[in-house]
């Protein structure tokens, strides 16, 4: 059969080994282009996924930053209301939860952006320790300046990794228009409202 396939003289294919090496070569070529256009998918899709992941993770961090700057506002309406009626509240907000999406999948995430979004967390606590502390030991005026500056710093940072998560990913900064209220104003301000 061997003989019948491959003809020694001068290495001439009889015609049904042509077609068998025709056929073979088919076959290769085809399963080749299938596993192209199944990687080209498969990383089409993987970047979808990451895109929308960055997306949700920096819209999480943006809504944070947003309630910060909320924050910041309603302890400078507590303290005007104050100097005003002369009623003096212990009540001073502490830092907002910040809670992440359940379904995050840190591996599209980068290591150190995931190591600045993770760190997060302890920064809170410190925070809300120090609004304690100070409420404790100075008093509700001194209180409610220290919460402002610690969700003014809290908020920007919070801000800070959003924006660098969008660039990082490819995904164009969002503007939040919220009426005439700027709420990045409010996190810059170092004086309290």
């Amino acid at each position: 059969m061997t003989a019948y396939l491959f003809q020694r003289d001068e290495w001439n294919i009889s015609p049904l080994g042509q077609i068998i090496a025709s056929g073979v070569s088919a076959a290769l070529f085809s399963q080749a282009l299938t596993w192209l256009k199944e990687h080209r998918r498969e990383e089409k899709n993987a970047n979808r996924d990451r895109q929308f992941i960055a997306l949700q993770l920096a819209v999480t961090l943006e809504r944070y930053a947003i309630q910060c700057a909320r924050q910041v506002s309603d302890i400078s309406d507590s303290v005007e209301l104050s100097y005003q009626t002369g009623w003096v509240t212990s009540n001073i907000p502490s830092l907002p939860k910040l809670t992440l999406p359940d379904a995050i999948e840190w591996r599209w995430i980068a290591t150190g952006l995931t190591s600045e979004v993770l760190a997060l967390a302890p920064r809170i606590d410190f925070g809300n320790g120090s609004i304690a502390f100070i409420l404790d030991a100075c008093g509700p005026h001194d209180g409610a300046e220290e919460a402002q500056r610690q969700c003014r710093a809290i908020g920007m940072e919070a801000w800070r990794i959003a924006q660098k998560v969008r660039e990082v990913h490819g995904i164009a900064p969002q503007a939040y228009a919220l009426g005439k209220w700027d709420f990045l104003n409010t996190l810059q301000s170092t004086t309290p409202r």
